[in-house]
């Protein structure tokens, strides 16, 4: 089965689609993207979006053990987009790259890899802008329960946050969090940690 059979008429990935099913590595590809796509998506989704803003939010026994609900329903079409368009990227870079990659486990190593470098990316402003901070809104309640929480992880730094992510939300042991990073064990470790205590104040409130 080609790999524009395997995954067509799925919105927004054509260009993934034609050039998986250019090469060799069609069959891996294509069994990668069954397999991972929607937990890269929902990766990039927490990591490069908006977490503070979910359209619905996870149960409060979710929240209290650090995992809110999150699904592709979750956010905002803008956001889930970015998050698609971030995967659908890797997957390209993976084919342009398989060559030197080789193998399927490598494979989704380096599709963490390129996933997070593109949320990294992302949440970066324009060459030439400055961030913006958005207007405070003095009618609008406190966020409580697992909206707190969600804007709690967004407002981690980003190597406590993708450590988070990758442990309790994508469930990766701890030797795959630090591939993913690019960093050693010990030091996705210390970023987990710090992130676990930095929420506990949060989900306690």
């Amino acid at each position: 089965m080609s790999a524009a059979r395997a995954v067509g008429g799925s919105r927004g990935r054509p260009r993934l689609i034609a050039v998986a099913a250019a090469g060799g590595a069609d069959q891996a590809i294509t069994e990668l993207y069954r397999s991972h796509y929607r937990e890269l998506v929902r990766i990039a989704a927490l990591l490069a979006g908006q977490p503070g803003q979910p359209r619905q939010a996870g149960s409060a026994d979710h929240a209290r053990s650090g995992q809110a609900s999150v699904t592709a329903e979750t956010w905002p079409a803008r956001q889930a987009g970015q998050a698609e368009q971030i995967v659908q990227d890797a997957f390209v870079g993976l084919h342009a790259a398989w060559w030197q990659v080789g193998d399927r486990r490598a494979a989704l190593a380096y599709l963490r890899r390129a996933v997070l470098a593109g949320t990294r990316a992302a949440a970066r402003p324009a060459v030439g802008l400055r961030p913006t901070a958005s207007e405070p809104t003095a009618s609008a309640p406190a966020a409580s329960g697992p909206a707190a929480l969600m804007s709690a992880i967004a407002a981690l730094p980003a190597g406590q946050r993708e450590a988070l992510v990758l442990a309790l939300y994508a469930d990766l042991p701890m030797p795959e969090i630090a591939a993913a990073m690019a960093v050693s064990p010990d030091t996705a470790d210390r970023h987990l940690v710090t992130a676990k205590a930095a929420l506990a104040s949060v989900a306690g409130a």
